[in-house]
C-alpha cells in the first residue's frame, strides 16, 4: 500500500466502461478501491462511465472525493448528466483552472453530440475567461496521427485540433480512444494524455500539484512519469 504524500493529489480516469460483460461489471468496485487507496483530493474523468453505472455507484464516488467529469458517448445519460460539468464552465481545483466540453463533435446537437459551431464558441468562451486553462477535459479526440496512426481524419477531429491549438491548455485530458494503457505527447500547444481505465488495462494517472508531476499507473505499477 502506497503512503499518501503530504501534498494535493488529483486522480484521473476515463473510459471506465461499466458494462454487463463480466470483467467490466466490477469496474466501479475497482475505482472505489483505488480511491480508498490513494485518497485523491479530486477525481477527474474524461467520460464513458457506460450505461450500467448506477446512482449508488456515483454516490460511492462523490462521498469519497470531489468529482469533475464530462460525459462521452457510452453513458447512462439520465444519470451522468447530473454530475457532468457544463460545457466551458471554469472550476478551480486546488488552485488549478479546470474546464472541459462534453461528448463528441457532430453536425447537429444530440444526446452526446455538440455541434461544430457550439464547440468553437465553448473554446472561445474559455479562452476569453481564463486565457490558458491548466487542465482541459475533452472526450472528442483531436486529430493526432502520431498517437493513433489508424485514426480517421475527418472534420470533427480536425476542428478539435484547431481549437486546442487556439486554447493551448497546459494539459489536455482526452477520452474515447482505446487499445492501449495510455497515450502521451508534448506539443506546441501543451501536453496530451489519455488513459484507459477499463478492466482490460486498469490504467489511471495521479497528478501531484506541489511538483506538477503526473504518474501513470497500469494496475498499480508505474509506467510513465512526466512534468507539466
Amino acid at each position: 500500500m502506497r503512503k499518501r504524500p503530504t501534498c494535493i493529489r488529483i486522480a484521473k480516469e476515463e473510459d471506465l466502461h461499466k458494462s454487463i460483460e463480466p470483467r467490466e461489471f466490477y469496474a466501479i468496485d475497482w475505482l472505489i478501491d483505488l480511491i480508498d487507496e490513494i485518497k485523491p483530493d479530486a477525481l477527474i474523468s474524461a467520460g464513458d462511465w457506460d450505461e450500467y453505472v448506477t446512482p449508488n455507484d456515483m454516490h460511492e464516488v462523490i462521498s469519497r472525493t470531489a468529482l469533475f467529469t464530462i460525459y462521452g458517448n457510452h453513458e447512462n445519460f439520465g444519470l451522468i448528466k447530473r454530475y457532468a460539468i457544463s460545457d466551458g464552465s471554469i472550476h478551480v481545483v486546488k488552485g488549478l483552472r479546470v474546464s472541459g466540453v462534453n461528448g463528441l463533435i457532430g453536425e447537429e446537437e444530440g444526446e452526446y453530440i455538440i455541434s461544430v459551431d457550439r464547440f468553437m464558441k465553448v473554446i472561445e468562451r474559455v479562452k476569453r475567461r481564463v486565457g490558458r486553462p491548466d487542465i482541459f477535459i475533452m472526450h472528442q479526440p483531436p486529430y493526432l496521427p502520431d498517437q493513433y496512426p489508424w485514426m480517421r481524419r475527418d472534420r470533427y477531429s480536425e476542428v478539435a485540433l484547431e481549437e486546442i491549438n487556439i486554447l493551448k491548455p497546459r494539459l489536455l485530458l482526452n477520452g474515447h480512444m482505446t487499445g492501449s494503457c495510455y497515450n502521451y505527447g508534448k506539443y506546441e500547444w501543451g501536453t496530451y494524455l489519455r488513459v484507459d481505465s477499463s478492466q482490460r488495462y486498469r490504467c489511471y494517472a495521479v497528478l501531484t500539484i506541489s511538483d506538477a508531476r503526473i504518474r501513470v499507473f497500469n494496475d498499480n505499477e508505474e509506467v510513465l512519469a512526466f512534468n507539466i
